[in-house]
């Protein structure tokens, strides 16, 4: 591979961790932030929804999906990189699509 295409810990996931530490104080509440592969995320949610004291602050959640790898060939762009992630809230039992996201975002 090429020089700037080496594995280094990526530091899109420390921007993200920053963005959801931000709007978490913008906004008065706990935005949760997680990184990892899907299997990774999955196992970290259901774990966290066994506990009371754990369960109501998964959401909402940022969860950016790794591995990725960050291209650092433009000096004048920290890196490019191509990111999977979600976004996710709790909801309401028996709430409709539409109000869901109107009430999310």
């Amino acid at each position: 591979p090429c020089e700037e295409d080496k594995y280094v810990q990526p530091m899109i996931v420390e921007i993200f961790k920053d963005v959801c530490r931000r709007v978490s104080e913008k906004v008065g509440y706990e935005v949760n932030y997680i990184f990892g592969d899907s299997p990774y995320i999955r196992e970290t949610l259901l774990v966290a929804k066994k506990y009371p004291k754990t369960s109501s602050v998964r959401f909402p959640l940022i969860g950016l999906y790794t591995p990725f790898t960050e291209h650092r060939k433009d000096r004048s762009v920290y890196c490019t990189a191509e990111v999977n992630l979600i976004i996710a809230v709790n909801t309401l039992r028996g709430s409709r699509s539409s109000s869901e996201r109107s009430g999310s975002f």
